[in-house]
Formats: structure tokens, C-alpha cells, sequence
């Protein structure tokens, strides 16, 4: 036996203040996926300006520990601005990530860290200079990513 509230409860097709409600709720919706892609933008530009200094700081060997210190604390604010998207997007109904990551230019590193424990991972710092002159692949290992395909059915 199944549970329905009265029909006079029920918000009907022809409302407009449901219709308003539902229009109100798909723009905080929108609104908060930009929030969340702005965030994860700005962190991902930080991140490759850390980067940058790194490899200039391994260049000179001047401050390369505090450097590198830097640069784990970028990564891991640009994993948690990951990690929030995907949530709010996963919120929305989008469930396909690939092109977004893609659009982003989100490393493979940020993938595979994304989270809110990503502060409390220590992330080795790249082994070599920054993908913009060096290979993707030595920087960041394979651009493969950690998150199965969701071709499928949910």
C-alpha cells in the first residue's frame, strides 16, 4: 500500500507559484555550478602559477622547500574546488564529468586527489618542470583517469 498526499495538496501543472518556485530553484542551481566552477578555475590558476615557481625555484635551488610546501597547499585547494564541483554537479543530475575535466585542463594529480581529505594527503610535489615545457606525461603520469567510465546506466 502506497502513501499520497490529498490532490488539494498537490502543486498542479498550471500553478505559477510552483512554476516560480521551480524556476527560483533551477536558477540557485545554476547559479551555485558557477560558484563552484569559478572556484575550481581559480584553483587550477594558482596551481599552475605555484608550479611555475616551483620550477624556477628547482632552477635557482633557492627556497625549494617552502616552494614545494606551497605547491601541496595549491594542490590540495585545487582537489577540494574538484571535489565540490562534481558534488554539485552530481546535485544537478550531471553525471558525465569527462568534458568538464577536459574544458577545465584539470590535471591528472587533481583527479586522482579530489576531495575534502586532500589537505590530509601529503602529494609528492612533480618530479619535473611544468607541462608547458616538459611532457604531460613525465609531470603527471598518464593522462588517465582515476574516475570509471559512466557510459553506463545509473
Amino acid at each position: 500500500m502506497s502513501l499520497r498526499p490529498p490532490s488539494s495538496l498537490t502543486a498542479s501543472a498550471d500553478d505559477p507559484l510552483a512554476a516560480a518556485l521551480r524556476q527560483e530553484t533551477a536558477g540557485e542551481m545554476a547559479a551555485a555550478l558557477g560558484r563552484a566552477g569559478a572556484r575550481l578555475e581559480t584553483a587550477l590558476h594558482r596551481l599552475d602559477g605555484a608550479h611555475r615557481r616551483l620550477d624556477a625555484a628547482r632552477r635557482t635551488a633557492v627556497d625549494v622547500a617552502e616552494t614545494e610546501r606551497r605547491w601541496q597547499t595549491r594542490h590540495a585547494e585545487a582537489c577540494e574546488a574538484l571535489w565540490a564541483l562534481l558534488v554539485q554537479r552530481e546535485l544537478c543530475g550531471l553525471r558525465r564529468h569527462e568534458g568538464m575535466l577536459r574544458e577545465y585542463g584539470v590535471p591528472p594529480s587533481v583527479r586522482l586527489y579530489a576531495g575534502p581529505a586532500a589537505t590530509a594527503t601529503p602529494v609528492p610535489p612533480p618530479a619535473t618542470t611544468h607541462p608547458d615545457a616538459a611532457d604531460e606525461t613525465a609531470a603527471f603520469g598518464p593522462a588517465t583517469s582515476p574516475m570509471p567510465d559512466e557510459g553506463g546506466a545509473r
